[in-house]
C-alpha cells in the first residue's frame, strides 16, 4: 500500500498525471458503480504491482486533503467526495482483464479502504457487490467529504 507521504512525493515529483481515456481500465468503471462516487484516474510513472485508491478527503499533509493537493499542485479538477485511483506505469497495457485478476485487484483496493487506511466510510451497494461475485460485508463502507475546497 502506498502511504500518504509517498503519494505526496509522487505529486511533488511530477510522477502523477491524469490518465488519458485510452489508459483507463475497466477498474475505473467498476469502482464508480460499486461506490457511487466519481472516480479520478491517475497514472504514476512509478512501477507497482497494482493500482491503489484513496478518497479525495484523505489527509496527505496536516490540514491538506489529497483532492486539495491534486488541485493545487497538478491543476486537476477533483470533485468533492471523489475516489482517486492511481494506476502504476504500464498497468493499462499489461492488465489482465479476466474476472479473477480484476476481482483480486478490486478486492485488494476495497479491503485496504474498509480497514480504515483512507479515513472514510464507503457504502457499497450490496446488489452490485453480489452481482460482481464479491464477498463484501454489508457493513463495510466509506463516506467522507472534504470541506476544504470551495464548492
Amino acid at each position: 500500500m502506498v502511504v500518504r507521504k509517498e503519494i505526496l512525493e509522487q505529486i511533488w515529483g511530477g510522477d502523477l498525471v491524469e490518465a488519458a481515456k485510452a489508459e483507463v481500465t475497466p477498474l475505473t468503471g467498476i469502482l464508480a458503480s460499486l461506490t457511487k462516487l466519481p472516480v479520478v484516474t491517475l497514472t504514476s510513472s512509478h512501477e507497482a504491482a497494482r493500482p491503489f485508491a484513496m478518497l479525495d478527503g484523505a489527509e496527505v499533509l496536516e490540514g491538506v486533503s489529497l483532492g486539495d493537493a491534486l488541485a493545487e499542485e497538478l491543476e486537476l479538477e477533483v470533485p468533492i467526495g471523489a475516489l482517486v485511483l492511481v494506476q502504476p506505469k504500464g498497468f493499462d497495457l499489461g492488465f489482465d482483464v479476466s474476472a479473477q485478476k480484476l476481482g483480486e485487484v478490486l478486492g485488494a483496493i476495497l479491503l485496504e479502504m474498509s480497514q480504515g487506511q483512507t479515513d472514510i466510510d464507503l457504502k457499497i451497494d450490496p446488489t452490485l457487490a453480489e452481482q460482481s461475485g464479491m464477498a463484501l460485508s454489508r457493513t463495510a463502507g466509506f463516506s467522507a467529504m472534504s470541506a476544504s475546497r470551495l464548492q
